[in-house]
């Protein structure tokens, strides 16, 4: 079923095809490129926290 949604990415690649994904994406996850990306996940894990710190309230 998950080929069929998401096509023949990465994480459905066996052997060689595993291998060349895998390369092709190591450099956009790297630190110096995901850094950047840390007031966001900081920012939706406090509205997250809100929104179930909300609800907890409510019941």
């Amino acid at each position: 079923m998950g080929r069929l949604t998401s096509g023949k990415g990465l994480a459905w690649a066996d052997g060689e095809t595993h291998k060349r994904h895998r390369k092709l994406m190591t450099p956009g996850f790297r630190a110096s490129e995901t850094k950047h990306f840390v007031p966001i996940f900081f920012a939706c894990a406090e509205a997250v926290r809100r929104l179930l710190q909300t609800a907890i309230i409510l019941f």
